[in-house]
């Protein structure tokens, strides 16, 4: 795990998405639809989290990417421990571990299996700019 700032994390945090019913200071979920809680970055589990580089830096350093240039904001986001470990270097379709269950009383995840995202298209797009000069992605 790299180390980040606070206002870094805070930056990342925000990318996650907002529960309805639930406080988004607390709680977000990943793009892959899995459910976080703020205070439990680094941490396996339901509910842990990770910052999870969208274009995996062994691809990044493959192609040449100096390694200062991994961590820009634009490929960077929030992710469910469970869903980054199951995600791997996988892009832009990857799979999904867990996701958030919408128990608004007990807020967790429940397993999936066989369940797929794809990357927001506008992120791709994010991304091939921001690393164009290194080639395609």
């Amino acid at each position: 795990m790299s180390n980040y700032t606070e206002e870094q994390l805070g930056k990342i945090w925000k990318k996650g998405v907002v529960v309805d019913g639930l406080d988004p200071v607390v709680y977000r979920t990943d793009a892959a639809g899995g459910l976080m809680k703020r205070s439990l970055y680094g941490k396996e589990g339901n509910l842990g989290w990770e910052v999870d580089h969208i274009y995996s830096k062994e691809k990044l350093n493959a192609l040449g990417v100096p390694e200062n240039r991994w961590d820009d904001m634009v490929n960077l986001r929030p992710m469910n421990a469970k869903n980054n470990v199951a995600k791997g270097e996988s892009y832009p379709k990857y799979k999904v571990a867990v996701q958030y269950n919408n128990d608004k009383t007990t807020p967790n995840n429940v397993d999936v299996d066989n369940k797929t995202k794809v990357v927001d298209e506008t992120i791709q797009d994010q991304i091939r700019r921001n690393y164009s000069q290194w080639g395609a992605i």
